[in-house]
C-alpha cells in the first residue's frame, strides 16, 4: 500500500497542470473541416461554457508572408484590441487558411469576437505587444498543424515527439505553426495538454503521405478529469489500482495508435469514483475486437499508443432537434438494446442530425421507433504511452 500511495503522489505531481477556472489557450489544427475539423471542434465546442470576452488566434502565412493583422477573410473584428495593436505597430496582412478555416468552426459555437493576428516569425517583441490586450477574459488559440507528408508510422512518431516538446516548451517543433507555438509559450503560464489527436490517413487512406492533427489545452481541466489521468497513467506503468478519487463519473477510453482506432469502451452511467471508472473503462478497451495488438504491448512504455480519457456528464434525455453536432453524443435505448455515440462521431463522418440519429439506431439494433434518447458531453484529455 505504501508503494501504492507513493506511486500515485509521483504521477500527480508530474501532472504539474495549473487548475483553473477556464482554459487559457487552445493549440489546434487548420486543415479543412473535413480533414481535422472534427480535432478542432474538440475544444471549440466547450467556448460557450466559459465566461470569455475575447479570442485572440495566432496563425501564420504558409507563404512567408508579414506578420500583422489578419484581413483575408470575413470575421467579427474586436476592433479595441486590434487597434491598440495597429498602434503598436502591426499592419494588416492577408494571411492564409491556417485562421481563415478555423473562423467558421469557432463562429459555429461563438458570437465572441476575435483578433486574428499571423505570426511568422518569433520575435519576442511581439508577445510583449501581445500581452497588452490580453486578460482573464481572453481566450488564446494558436493555429498549426503536425508532421507532414511522411508514411504514418514515421507522422506518429515525429508528431507525439513534437506533442511531448510542446509540453515542455521547447522550439524543436516538426510543425508547420512552431513560430506561432513559440509565442504561444510566452502568453501562458499553464502546462499544454494533449486532448484529441488523428492524421489525415483516416480521410482518404493515404498512409503514405499524412499529415498529422492535435488539440491541446493549457489550464482549465476539472479534478475529476486529472485524477481520471493519473489514474491510468499510474496503471500503465504499475499495474496497481490507485485510492479511489474524484465524483462518481462514466468513463469512456479510446486506444488508438498513430490515430487509427483499435478500441473504443467504458460506462454510460456514473458508478464509479472517476479515476476508478476511467482505469476499468481502459482495462475494457484492451478487450476490444477491433485491437490490433497484443494488450501488453499497449502496456509498454514507449509503445507510442494513443489513450483518450473521456469523463461523460450525465445523461439528459433529449429530442433530437435540441442536440447539437459536434458538441452532444447520444444514447439510445429500448428493452435491452441500446447504443452510445461519442460527441465527435458525427462530425468526423459529417453526418447531420437525420443520419446520427439513423446510424445510432442501427448499431443499436432497433427497428422501430419506440426509444429512450439522451445527450450528454465528455470532458477529454489523452496520454501517449
Amino acid at each position: 500500500m505504501k508503494l501504492l500511495l507513493e506511486n500515485w503522489r509521483k504521477y500527480v505531481n508530474e501532472i504539474r497542470i495549473k487548475i483553473s477556472s477556464k482554459p487559457k489557450a487552445f493549440v489546434l489544427p487548420h486543415a479543412s473541416a473535413e480533414y481535422s475539423g472534427h480535432i478542432a471542434l474538440e475544444l471549440i465546442k466547450r467556448i460557450p461554457d466559459y465566461e470569455y470576452g475575447s479570442i485572440l488566434i495566432l496563425g501564420l502565412d504558409h507563404e512567408g508572408g508579414e506578420s500583422g493583422i489578419y484581413i483575408g477573410s470575413n470575421h467579427s473584428p474586436d476592433t479595441e484590441r486590434v487597434d491598440k495593436l495597429l498602434s503598436g505597430g502591426l499592419s494588416e496582412v492577408e494571411g492564409d487558411h491556417s485562421i481563415g478555416n478555423l473562423i467558421p468552426l469557432i463562429e459555429a459555437f461563438s458570437e465572441l469576437p476575435v483578433v486574428p493576428v499571423v505570426v511568422s516569425t518569433y520575435d519576442p517583441s511581439l508577445s510583449d505587444l501581445l500581452r497588452t490586450i490580453i486578460d482573464d477574459e481572453t481566450l488564446i488559440i494558436a493555429s498549426t498543424d503536425l508532421s507532414h507528408y511522411n508514411p504514418l508510422d514515421v507522422a506518429g512518431e515525429r508528431d507525439h515527439q513534437t506533442i511531448a516538446n510542446m509540453q515542455a516548451e521547447t522550439p524543436e517543433l516538426d510543425a508547420c505553426g512552431r513560430e506561432v507555438v513559440r509565442t504561444l509559450y510566452d502568453l501562458i503560464d499553464e502546462k499544454l495538454e494533449l486532448v484529441d489527436y488523428d492524421t489525415s490517413a483516416h480521410l482518404q487512406g493515404d498512409t503514405e503521405k499524412v499529415v498529422g492533427y492535435a488539440a491541446m489545452q493549457a489550464g482549465g481541466f476539472s479534478k475529476n478529469l486529472l485524477d481520471a489521468k493519473a489514474a491510468v497513467q499510474n496503471y500503465l506503468t504499475t499495474g496497481e489500482m490507485p485510492p479511489p478519487s474524484g465524483e462518481m463519473k462514466a468513463a469512456f477510453v479510446g486506444i488508438t495508435k498513430n490515430g487509427e482506432l483499435q478500441g473504443s469502451m467504458g460506462q454510460t452511467r456514473p458508478m464509479m469514483p472517476s479515476n476508478i471508472a476511467a482505469i476499468e473503462a481502459f482495462k475494457s478497451t484492451l478487450t476490444d475486437s477491433r485491437m490490433q495488438y497484443d494488450p501488453r504491448e499497449v502496456m509498454t512504455s514507449g509503445s507510442g499508443f494513443e489513450v483518450k480519457i473521456r469523463l461523460f456528464t450525465d445523461m439528459q434525455p433529449t429530442a433530437l432537434e435540441e442536440v447539437v453536432v459536434g458538441k452532444d453524443g447520444l444514447y439510445v435505448e429500448s428493452g435491452q438494446s441500446s447504443a452510445v455515440f461519442l460527441p465527435e462521431v458525427p462530425t468526423k463522418e459529417g453526418w447531420d442530425l437525420s443520419i446520427y440519429l439513423d446510424e445510432l439506431l442501427k448499431k443499436a439494433e432497433i427497428a422501430d421507433r419506440n426509444f429512450d434518447l439522451y445527450k450528454f458531453q465528455t470532458e477529454s484529455i489523452m496520454v501517449i504511452t
